[in-house]
């Protein structure tokens, strides 16, 4: 148990260091004259691509052989639910800056355990307290920003949210039965599978320069097969409360990385906002309290 607890917060940073060059990735690529749909074409095609390239390193750890073809199938379809919150993703952060995009984008989090709650998984006291600092640091961490031009401004993170929330708990409830490295790689294929009639439709737009290519590669390589992957095998091995929660190391990371690749400025308030969402990940590691059974007096034959 102890191991699969540093598996799975090994995989939490890995994960949220690689989901946290997205938006950049993203931002990067719109200027390749590609449209939100190009772009989520490529991220894909990029991304199965790269899962099938590495394979003969990571099937020492997963043999898909061991799976049964209704599991294989499964995960294929669960594809087709994570393209809903991909191109939503796609579509938002043409619109608004990724910081502001980002803050409605984390409420993910409390959304996986508000959601988790109702469908009957009991939710300990100080995780309630570790997704209130991680949402306080959060906001901290962004900034206050409103400068929205409509309602859509505003939709579209929040849907983006609740359906990649909806897809970690269909993650942890249905797809614990195989390896998360499995169910990583084969529904990264499944959304790709899903595009590919839409690209035979429509074609798909080639980026203009290699300025509009690397960030398209990098939305498959490192945002999309290392993020994804390592995103289920947290999930598989913490479950996907605590790994949603975890995985808010994603905006320290996404900080770092917008003020060294885009000069922006860090200033106290979001070293603070950092702080509070690292002290979240620290309660989430505490060791949890066990119910004491409660001792039973067993009368002696004879004494009654």
């Amino acid at each position: 148990m102890k191991n699969d607890t540093s598996l799975g917060l090994t995989a939490v940073v890995i994960s949220s260091l690689a989901f946290g060059m997205l938006p950049i990735f993203t931002k990067f690529a719109y200027q390749g004259d590609l449209v939100p749909l190009d772009i989520l074409t490529w991220r894909f095609v990029f991304g199965a691509g790269a899962i099938w390239l590495t394979w003969p390193i990571w099937r020492r750890w997963v043999d898909l052989r061991e799976l049964t073809s209704k599991q294989i199938l499964w995960r294929l379809g669960l594809g087709a639910v994570y393209i809903f919150p991909a191109l939503i993703g796609v579509l938002g952060l043409e619109r608004v800056e990724a910081t502001f995009y980002m803050l409605l984008f984390f409420t993910f989090p409390a959304m996986v355990a508000l959601t988790n709650r109702v469908l009957g998984e009991r939710m300990p006291g100080m995780s309630w307290v570790a997704i209130g600092l991680a949402l306080t640091g959060s906001a901290l961490i962004i900034g206050v920003n409103l400068t929205v031009r409509g309602p859509l401004d505003i939709l579209l993170p929040l849907l983006n949210a609740a359906g990649y929330a909806v897809y970690l708990v269909i993650v942890g409830r249905f797809f614990s039965d195989a390896p998360g490295l499995a169910t990583g790689a084969l529904s990264v294929s499944g959304t790709l599978l899903v595009l590919i009639p839409l690209l035979l439709f429509r074609g798909v737009g080639i980026p203009s320069s290699f300025a509009g290519w690397w960030p398209v590669m990098g939305l498959g390589v490192v945002s999309t097969m290392l993020a994804l992957m390592m995103m289920l095998v947290a999930v598989s091995l913490l479950g996907a409360s605590r790994a949603a929660v975890m995985s808010t190391l994603e905006l320290v990371f996404s900080l770092a990385f917008a003020a060294l690749l885009l000069g922006e400025h860090i200033g106290p308030t979001q070293l603070i906002g950092g702080g509070l969402i690292f002290v979240s990940v620290i309660l989430l590691q505490l060791p949890r309290r066990e119910a004491q059974p409660t001792p039973v007096s067993v009368a002696e034959p004879g004494t009654d």
